[in-house]
């Protein structure tokens, strides 16, 4: 290991992992007839064109890679 480069303690990497999962969910498409509380399909269509979970990706999308990018960075800073 690099002699400046420090590890995230456990509980960055949980807020990595939950910030890149949450930008994975905007983007998956959901059937056309979901009911359930977690296929619910937005209101309209996204920028690709399809109806996903979030109608604002991939701008969602992105500003969750950014906000687990910030964990990364602040998590080093702070070990």
């Amino acid at each position: 290991m690099l002699s400046g480069a420090s590890r995230l303690k456990w509980y960055w990497w949980i807020l990595v992992v939950a910030a890149v999962i949450m930008g994975i969910y905007t983007l998956v498409p959901t059937p056309i007839g979901a009911s359930n509380i977690f296929l619910r399909r937005a209101s309209m269509p996204n920028l690709f064109g399809y109806y996903s979970h979030c109608s604002y990706a991939p701008m969602s999308t992105m500003m969750c890679w950014i906000i687990a990018g910030t964990y990364v960075l602040y998590g080093k800073r702070a070990s």
